[in-house]
């Protein structure tokens, strides 16, 4: 595997690995393959916890993000804070465990950051950004063994993650998001949110100006243009829906100032760091579905804004 360069996505639903062969990788006639050709390299899914194929959470992990009570007391949100980072800091560990056993078992090179050859690249995608943001956050306090990730991980992405994951407030400006819709039925939740999060939207001149609520009829929402069985085939809605695992985390989150605290927790170390904003112009929350090319462009390449 001389030259390879893994890639790592942890989506919503998995953990998407690409890696850069030195020699032309051949095309078996599937999508993936196309693009892996065009860019050299190879794509792999990981479903993350919770989800088809991969390992449960157990009771005690559950416990660490249960929702607080509505007459939780200051102690008991602390105390979720705590549980919270906890939480986090054991999926860092084992997205950082994948790395290794990744490289270890591939025998991958180490990256080579001139000729931009080898090494790893790991994105977490729109709620799995804050596993990505994890990782950056309590790498320094696990084990270095064989293998020293410092030489293979060429940069970490938080590919088009929601601010308030990040924590900062929601936009001042209509904060929109159709799963908090009082005007919505029950069972309309589900459908407006898969075409609002999916869709296109007018930007006007300013922030201001910025539609957030109804998306342009074209270009159409990425859902719409999905066959019912490769919609049903990339959605599984447990750990999403009340009671699930990402449903918890988010609102034990959100009430405990657990992603403020998470930023806070790490001393400061997003200011060591070099960061780059890469733009995908007019790419929706699904660039990575509508346009693959632009994606891949945006995530292994150097471009500012790709267009």
């Amino acid at each position: 595997m001389s030259g390879s360069l893994y890639f790592i996505l942890a989506t919503v639903l998995a953990i998407m690995i690409i890696y850069v062969n030195a020699a032309p990788i051949p095309i078996d006639g599937g999508g993936d393959d196309v693009l892996g050709h065009n860019y050299n390299t190879r794509l792999v899914l990981v479903n993350r916890r919770d989800y088809p194929g991969s390992t449960q959470y157990s009771e005690e992990e559950r416990a660490l993000i249960a929702p607080l009570h509505e007459d939780a007391r200051a102690e008991d949100f602390a105390k979720a804070r705590e549980n919270g980072l906890q939480f986090m800091a054991n999926r860092a560990r084992e997205v950082y465990g994948l790395l290794e056993d990744l490289v270890r078992r591939e025998h991958i090179p180490p990256a080579d950051r001139v000729m931009k050859t080898g090494g790893i690249v790991v994105a977490g995608w729109s709620y799995a950004g804050i596993w990505m943001q994890a990782l950056l956050c309590y790498v320094h306090t696990f084990p270095v063994h064989d293998i020293d990730l410092s030489r293979y991980v060429r940069r970490v992405i938080c590919y088009d993650v929601a601010s308030v994951l990040s924590g900062y407030a929601p936009p001042a400006q209509d904060p929109y998001n159709p799963l908090f819709d009082p005007m919505l039925a029950e069972d309309e939740i589900l459908g407006t949110f898969s075409l609002w999060v999916s869709g296109y939207f007018s930007h006007g001149d300013s922030p201001d100006m910025y539609e957030r609520r109804r998306p342009l009829e074209h270009p159409p929402p990425t859902a719409s243009t999905l066959r019912p069985d490769d919609l049903a085939a990339c959605v599984y809605a447990p750990p999403g829906e009340a009671g699930g695992s990402d449903f918890n985390l988010m609102f034990s989150a959100l009430s405990s100032g657990l992603f403020i605290g998470a930023t806070s927790s790490c001393g400061g170390s997003w200011v060591l760091r070099n960061i780059q904003i890469v733009t995908i112009e007019k790419g929706n929350h699904f660039a990575h579905w509508d346009y693959p090319d632009w994606a891949m462009r945006a995530l292994i390449g150097d471009e500012e804004v790709v267009r």
